[in-house]
C-alpha cells in the first residue's frame, strides 16, 4: 500500500508566506490557499494544472483576475527590488514577470489559486492529486 507523505502539508508550511506576500495578498482568507500553492513541488503542480481547466462561462472573470494577479506581480517584484536596494527600472520589472509567465511558474500557481479560491467555476478531470489538492486547500481555509 502507498503511503501519503503530503497529507497536511500546509500545516508543516503555515509560515511559508512572508510579511512582504502577504502585504501582496488583497484578502487574508486567501493565504492558506497561497500557502499551500507555494508548498507544492514544480511536478505536483504541473499535474495539478493539466486537470482543470475553466469553465467558458467564466473565461472572462478568469483572463480580468488574472490581470489583476500580474499587476499584483508587477509592485510585488518591485518592492522587492527596492527591498534589496537594487537599481531598476520598469522594463526590468515588467521583464522578470514576464519570464515568470513563460516559465510557466506564474500561470500555474495562478492556475492553481483560482481553482481553489473558485472550484465551481471549473471543470476537472478526476485525479488523485486534484482530490487530494482540493482536499487539502478546504482543510486549510476551515482551520484558518
Amino acid at each position: 500500500m502507498e503511503m501519503k507523505v503530503r497529507t497536511n502539508r500546509w500545516l508543516l508550511k503555515s509560515a511559508v508566506l512572508s510579511e512582504q506576500e502577504k502585504k501582496a495578498i488583497h484578502d487574508p482568507k486567501d493565504y492558506p490557499i497561497f500557502s499551500f500553492i507555494k508548498s507544492l513541488f514544480p511536478d505536483e503542480r504541473k499535474k495539478i494544472d493539466k486537470v482543470m481547466r475553466v469553465k467558458d462561462a467564466f473565461l472572462s472573470h478568469y483572463n480580468q483576475t488574472e490581470k489583476t494577479w500580474i499587476s499584483d506581480c508587477r509592485l510585488y517584484t518591485d518592492q522587492n527590488l527596492r527591498k534589496e536596494g537594487l537599481e531598476h527600472s520598469p522594463d526590468i520589472v515588467e521583464g522578470l514577470v514576464v519570464r515568470e509567465i513563460l516559465q510557466g511558474d506564474l500561470g500555474e500557481r495562478f492556475k492553481l489559486y483560482y481553482g481553489a479560491k473558485y472550484p465551481k467555476r471549473m471543470n476537472f478531470s478526476d485525479s488523485e492529486e486534484l482530490s487530494d489538492f482540493l482536499e487539502e486547500i478546504e482543510i486549510a481555509k476551515a482551520i484558518n
